[in-house]
């Protein structure tokens, strides 16, 4: 397999289509009683998070098979699975060069909350895990899902308890 082909066999892999001949497709509605054990067991680390700031990353491949990605700075505000420092670095692909379509959402802006289920990336970096590894919290609700903050990480922690 060519780097190519494994570079675009691990971003649909991962949810992440950088095609723009390729049309997007939602992914399925978010289930949080059905689809978030599952979320919640693919993590290593969850935390509720404030974006500080975003820098350009590594840069992966040459030529058209070429990815960049930005090193996306977190303060940790709090811990629900995994031991974490108080800052971490989320890596995302950046869409300085290409048309990059993602399910888990726009790019990370400053200033930013979320709650994001991470797992080991490259080096000292983390990622989310695919396709939803990040919710937007605003007014003390979560994004798209329209549910409370405080229940939403009530219901996590339940999870991260129980399985233990």
């Amino acid at each position: 397999m060519t780097f190519r082909a494994l570079l675009f066999f691990l971003l649909a892999l991962t949810g992440t289509l950088v095609d723009p001949a390729v049309p997007a497709s939602a992914p399925p509605p978010f289930r949080p009683a059905q689809d978030l054990p599952a979320l919640v067991e693919g993590a290593s680390l969850i935390i509720v998070g404030k974006i500080e700031g975003v820098k350009p990353g590594r840069v992966a491949g040459r030529g058209d098979a070429r990815l960049e990605f930005n090193d996306v700075r977190v303060r940790v505000e709090k811990r629900l699975k995994g031991e974490a420092p108080q800052a971490i670095t989320v890596e995302e692909v950046s869409q300085a060069r290409r048309v990059v379509i993602s399910p888990a959402g726009p790019p990370f802006q400053p200033g930013e909350r979320y709650v994001l289920f991470l797992m080991r990336g490259e080096g000292d970096r983390y990622v989310p895990v695919p396709p939803r590894g990040r919710f937007y919290l605003e007014g003390g609700r979560v994004g798209p899902l329209d549910i409370e903050e405080a229940k939403f990480l009530q219901q996590i922690e339940s999870i991260v308890q129980g399985a233990r």
